[in-house]
């Protein structure tokens, strides 16, 4: 079942209708969509299932809510997409090779006839990011949007951690429905990215320390930077607040940072 749930109200439209700009982050078990209008995000709308994001029964949710989403019903001058499926590796862009993309997943996990793997290239770590997507899955949103441009979640905020790149040390927690990423960089190097389901608030806590633990980190020294939906307040964030001694979000709309790197 599906519930659809507006964040913030369009409360007019601008005098440049094609100045909006679509945003759609796609998890597992959560939809985040908004429209921009060059300046701030002015609508968020967020869609929660209580199936997996590539199942069957998800698509057909997915379809039903394409056809009968408005939207807004505004012009749109662009469309992105972001997928943030679990299914993923990364490996040196020195060992990457296009045409042998799917064999860097399949041992690790299982792949279906209708898998479709992605690679997206992250330049400034030297970073190959493959991915698979149901191809169903890619074609709904394909159907809906021919012109969209699509991307994985987690190769879009590596790409826009470059602005970063001369920062020490850091940890990155990141949450999108009922799944966790977590990355670890120091300066130019990719020491941690993962992404992991949880149940209760203190499962943040056990995958944060052993990114720390797996990264070589100081609880007492390296900051966390939080961003996604959820509040600074909430049981995920207080899980980790006695046992490390920064913990800030991302930026000031946090909560609006994985739309906005797609």
């Amino acid at each position: 079942m599906n519930r659809v749930e507006d964040i913030k109200f369009l409360d007019s439209t601008p005098h440049s209708p094609a100045a909006f700009k679509l945003s759609i982050l796609l998890g597992v078990d959560s939809l985040l969509y908004g429209l921009w209008d060059g300046n701030q995000w002015v609508a968020l709308r967020q869609m929660e299932t209580d199936v997996p994001g590539e199942s069957p029964r998800s698509l057909v949710n997915l379809r039903t809510w394409l056809e009968q989403e408005d939207f807004w019903n505004v012009p749109l001058s662009s469309v992105r997409i972001g997928f943030a499926s679990p299914r993923f590796t990364l490996l040196p862009k020195r060992l990457f090779s296009l045409q042998h993309k799917r064999s860097y997943l399949q041992k690790l996990l299982p792949l279906g006839p209708s898998d479709l793997l992605q690679a997206e290239v992250i330049e400034w770590l030297g970073t190959a990011f493959v991915y698979a997507l149901d191809n169903d899955l890619l074609r709904l949103f394909s159907t809906r949007f021919p012109t969209a441009v699509f991307s994985h979640t987690g190769a879009a905020t590596l790409r826009h951690w470059i602005k970063r790149r001369e920062e020490g040390a850091r940890l990155h927690f990141s949450l999108l429905g009922h799944r966790l990423y977590l990355a670890v960089l120091e300066y130019e190097n990719l020491l941690f990215f993962n992404a992991f389901r949880w149940e209760k608030p203190t499962d943040s806590l056990y995958y944060t320390s052993l990114a720390f633990e797996q990264s070589g980190l100081d609880r007492s020294k390296n900051p966390i930077f939080f961003s996604g939906m959820l509040e600074e307040q909430s049981a995920l964030l207080n899980a980790l607040r006695p046992y490390f001694a920064e913990i800030r979000p991302e930026c000031a709309e946090y909560k609006t940072f994985l739309l906005s790197v797609l």
